[in-house]
């Protein structure tokens, strides 16, 4: 499949559904490493001391790199483009981040 013939397909309902679920949860750790500095997976009530006294990153600009992040993973795996997603630092840093590590084969370790 080329990459032109990925781009202009029409997704299916199990695409759709696997990219949403992506999406949501690429923004839950991105809010996470934003907002929290313990209790990440909520495995308790969230406390006061949980939250980050300074906050490093920005909430606005997450989920739309992360949108882009999960399409672009599709078009690559279906058509085996080569492509490099260029995103400045600052405040898209935690989609960034959050992103490679979802999408990093298991073998290999996120930096």
């Amino acid at each position: 499949m080329t990459f032109v013939t990925t781009l202009t397909q029409t997704l299916n309902q199990d695409d759709t559904a696997t990219l949403d679920r992506y999406w949501r949860a690429a923004n839950y750790l991105s809010a996470g490493q934003i907002y929290l500095l313990d209790n990440a997976l909520l495995t308790e009530p969230l406390r006061p001391d949980h939250i980050k006294p300074r906050l490093l990153g920005h909430w606005g600009t997450s989920p739309g790199l992360n949108f882009i992040w999960a399409h672009l993973n599709r078009v690559i795996s279906r058509s085996g483009a080569t492509m490099m997603y260029v995103i400045g630092p600052g405040h898209g840093g935690p989609a960034a981040t959050r992103s490679r590590t979802r999408s990093a084969p298991r073998s290999t370790t996120p930096t």
